[in-house]
């Protein structure tokens, strides 16, 4: 209502010195903000008084930048009006969201109206609220293929309508349609991959070219989660009683397993091995200081299943197949892994299994692999550390069964048939399932 009092004509009666000071103090924190921002270094630091030695890395880095350039030096800071710094917290906010309008408003008009594919998350933030990522695969105007992050967003609930209607608003607020969209990738759960009511399919009834792809990181992790819900009592004993090693101890300790972060499993299975007469002393300690008979009893149960010679056979085993998968999940999660390479790698995490199932060579290893070189693992492992070894011509006892309803085979059969290939089929099986040849071939003939 009165013009000639608002900022903007304040701002602009200033001289031109005044100008170019303002500018100066004003670029300086740009700068500084967008440097931060493309390193994913912190702002702010716990103390930020004049006294502190380390003011966080915003006011830091203005003050690094004016001791080496005279012509900051004589305009930021302290040398700037106390009411117009241009560094405190909520500058550097707009700063950011600037940044980030600029950023995103580039996506677009980089996308140019044209396909792109969806490739969607669901996570919690550390108040545990539910919140979505939305990235977009394109192929821009030089035909190269960028993946780009445009919004995070806070949702109320993880059903898949309230996950459409967040992305559909995010893409109007950005003047995309669902109708542009020729792809999508969500993990596994049935709220994305349904197939009744489902995130995928919910787009796709908007889009019918909108084909899904099932995230291939975490496809193996799936086909070990099955894999570990079919093994026997010992096993997933093992894989639920993982403790979480802190601070320096996580690189060898026993990290604890995690549906979400596969490769957990086989590091912890490894470190188990390694350090086993560790965990059996402190397991001797609690039965012998528990408080109570029912920690004694817990303890005593758990001392006697890891000291046997199938935990130690399964431990062994698992090592093993995972080591082969788990060089799959590495190669995945690689940046510049492509998508034509990654289906190789799949083949070669087969033909490996494969290799390991039939006792043959292992051309990663250069050495044969299978049921003679994981026996004589496992039996100098027993013999090291005091565990009998059975006796494999005996007639196998099942200790969780009924004696009259035992099937009567021998320790070896049992062992080699009914666990050692048993396991690797099962891993096998799931890899083809989760990797079949009719998504291979189309995603070979779309690259193609």
């Amino acid at each position: 209502m009165r013009e000639q009092q608002s900022i903007q004509a304040a701002f602009y009666k200033l001289d031109d010195k005044s100008k170019h000071e303002y500018r100066v103090w004003l670029n300086a924190s740009i700068d500084v903000v967008r440097l931060l921002l493309n390193q994913g270094f912190a702002f702010r630091g716990h103390d930020e008084s004049e006294s502190s030695l380390n003011k966080g890395n915003v006011l830091e880095v203005i003050s690094w930048l004016a001791g080496r350039c005279d012509a900051i030096k004589l305009f930021v800071l302290e040398k700037a009006p106390k009411n117009n710094k241009m560094t405190s917290h909520d500058i550097q906010k707009d700063i950011v969201s600037a940044c980030k309008i600029e950023t995103i408003k580039a996506i677009i008009e980089d996308i140019n109206s044209d396909y792109f594919a969806l490739l969607v998350d669901e996570s919690r933030d550390v108040s545990r609220k539910e919140q979505l990522t939305i990235c977009l695969r394109y192929v821009d105007k030089l035909e190269f293929v960028m993946e780009t992050f445009i919004g995070l967003v806070h949702i109320k609930d993880t059903s898949a309508l309230s996950l459409k209607k967040a992305i559909v608003d995010v893409l109007a607020h950005h003047s995309l349609t669902l109708s542009n969209v020729h792809g999508q990738c969500y993990d596994g759960a049935s709220n994305m991959q349904g197939d009744l009511g489902g995130l995928k399919t919910l787009i796709r009834q908007e889009s019918k070219s909108s084909h899904s792809v099932h995230c291939f990181v975490h496809q193996p992790q799936l086909t070990l989660v099955a894999v570990s819900k079919k093994c026997v009592q010992h096993l997933q004993m093992a894989l639920d009683e993982l403790e979480t090693g802190r601070g320096l101890n996580q690189e060898l300790g026993l990290v604890k397993a995690c549906d979400t972060h596969w490769g957990s499993h086989y590091k912890s299975f490894g470190n188990f091995i390694r350090s086993f007469d560790s965990i059996v002393d402190v397991l001797d300690t609690l039965v012998e200081n528990a408080s109570t008979l029912e920690e004694k009893a817990s303890a005593s149960e758990f001392l006697r299943s890891y000291q046997t010679f199938e935990t130690i056979f399964l431990l062994h085993l698992m090592t093993d197949v995972l080591g082969i998968t788990n060089d799959l999940n590495v190669s995945l999660q690689k940046k510049e892994q492509d998508i034509a390479n990654a289906m190789i790698l799949v083949k070669v995490a087969k033909r490996r299994l494969q290799a390991l199932r039939n006792n043959e060579w292992d051309p990663l290893l250069k050495k044969n692999i299978g049921w003679d070189s994981l026996k004589e693992k496992v039996d100098t492992f027993c013999i090291k550390h005091g565990i009998s070894l059975p006796n494999f011509d005996d007639p196998y006892a099942n200790f969780g069964r009924s004696r009259r309803k035992v099937v009567i085979c021998t320790t070896l059969h049992h062992y080699r048939v009914d666990v050692f290939y048993k396991i690797i089929d099962w891993q096998l099986q799931e890899l083809n399932d989760r990797f079949n040849e009719v998504t291979s071939d189309y995603l070979m003939e779309y690259l193609a």
